[in-house]
């Protein structure tokens, strides 16, 4: 098992995020929620062929409001915050933790790994 200590959130930006690219952001959002949606109701529709209309209209239903409200709230928010990012948490040192029947291959295969990092062959 391999443990991350001293933890920290990086940021990285991906480019600038424009009222096109929110908008197509706030479609595809939406769409995957309006599917959801027209799934849960067509579980409670009668008869099969609700499931056809159902789930393709909430599609669309949730890929227009979706984008509607991407493109809106981008421009509400009057540049700022306009680029994309992308979040990931980051360890600054691993700790490996092993049982002692193992632990001592486990140290082996660390030094090779460290050792092929290196670049020495």
């Amino acid at each position: 098992m391999t443990l991350g200590t001293d933890l920290r959130m990086v940021e990285t930006v991906l480019g600038r995020l424009t009222r096109g690219r929110a908008t197509l952001a706030g479609a595809g959002s939406g769409a995957w929620f309006g599917l959801l949606i027209g799934l849960l109701l067509s579980l409670f529709a009668a008869g099969n062929h609700h499931v056809l209309v159902l789930m393709p209209s909430g599609l669309v239903y949730g890929a227009v409001f979706g984008a509607v409200f991407g493109f809106a709230g981008h421009s509400l928010s009057g540049g700022h915050r306009d680029f994309a990012s992308r979040s990931q948490i980051v360890a600054a040192r691993y700790d490996v933790v092993a049982d002692a029947e193992v632990a001592e291959d486990a140290k082996n295969l660390l030094i090779k790994l460290a050792w092929r990092e290196d670049g020495v062959h």
